[in-house]
């Protein structure tokens, strides 16, 4: 995605939890019809063949994190379990001899799972990727600030998939109400 897409886009906010920005789609025709798809019945329907799992309800993000972008964990972060899906969309740069540079760890801006104070797994962006996970409740995800250092921004379409809770579930729920 090149700046005339970024150059409506709004800074997101408080500084105290967060700093990137964030884009609507319909800026750019390609975005549009990408974050489109994945809204879809059938990007639905292929989800729930990779996961076994129905999912109900999603929620989307077009962002760009640039140098000195972040998120934190804090009070309000505690979002309902379900599939997190993010399409990494950030152009490579390439070294001087034509070859593109993979990002680096010391870079930051690498997507962070944790639990009880227990990271749980580490994802770096990866131009055109999909990464998917699977979110239990109770473990919260981060965006480590994207330090000086960083050859390249951070750009990408994140997705939360909610699922559908089994009969089982709710059950479940109407017991305790009991």
């Amino acid at each position: 995605m090149d700046d005339s897409f970024w150059a409506k886009a709004t800074l997101q906010g408080p500084a105290h939890l967060r700093r990137y920005i964030e884009a609507t789609p319909s800026a750019s025709p390609a975005v549009a019809g990408l974050a489109l798809f994945l809204r879809s019945a059938s990007f639905a329907r292929l989800l729930a063949a990779l996961t076994s799992l129905d999912f109900i309800n999603a929620s989307q993000q077009v962002r760009k994190f640039e140098r000195g972008d972040y998120t934190l964990i804090h009070d309000q972060a505690l979002e309902p379990a379900g599939l997190d899906a993010t399409i990494s969309l950030q152009k490579p740069k390439l070294a001087d001899d034509d070859q593109e540079l993979a990002w680096e760890e010391s870079w930051g801006g690498a997507t962070h799972y944790i639990a009880d104070k227990d990271e749980l797994l580490r994802i770096s962006p990866e131009s055109n990727s999909l990464s998917l996970v699977l979110r239990d409740e109770g473990t919260l995800r981060f965006i480590k600030y994207l330090n000086h250092m960083a050859q390249s921004d951070r750009q990408e379409i994140s997705m939360v998939f909610i699922e559908q809770p089994s009969e089982e579930d709710e059950d479940e729920d109407e017991d305790e109400y009991e």
